[in-house]
């Protein structure tokens, strides 16, 4: 009796070690289904996530262009003026590299759709 019980207490670390998924397992298996669902993406998906980006990076620009023109107006302290321009002109940069990244969605969306067309098909088809 003493026997099987040795065994079971040393047989049951290893079993339940055997069942669990690794870290790197999972990370394989996440980066997998991401790459499913990018191949599967079509072109509203595209047109959607750049009418989304077009949006922020606009929003983004102007929020910028204010916050440099504002800081002539709003401060007297040169060191003060000179930091808030620079943080407007940062985030106006960063409003144009999100417009550009908008602008390759597009791109994108319009490969898609060339290719979901052109696909041996007369003409436009409803993919539901």
């Amino acid at each position: 009796m003493k026997k099987i019980i040795l065994f079971i207490c040393l047989m049951m670390p290893l079993a339940s070690f055997g069942q669990k998924q690794t870290s790197r397992e999972r990370w394989y298996q996440e980066r997998d289904q991401k790459r499913a669902e990018i191949m599967n993406r079509n072109s509203g998906d595209y047109l959607q996530m750049s009418s989304k980006s077009l949006l922020i990076s606009t929003t983004l620009s102007v929020a910028g262009g204010v916050a440099a023109g504002l800081s002539t107006v709003l401060s007297e302290d040169y060191d003060t003026q000179k930091s808030i321009a620079y943080i407007g002109a940062a985030t106006s940069l960063v409003g144009l590299i999100v417009t550009i990244k908008g602008y390759v969605e597009i791109g994108k969306a319009g490969k898609k759709l060339k290719y979901e067309v052109g696909a041996g098909r007369a003409g436009l088809a409803f993919n539901w």
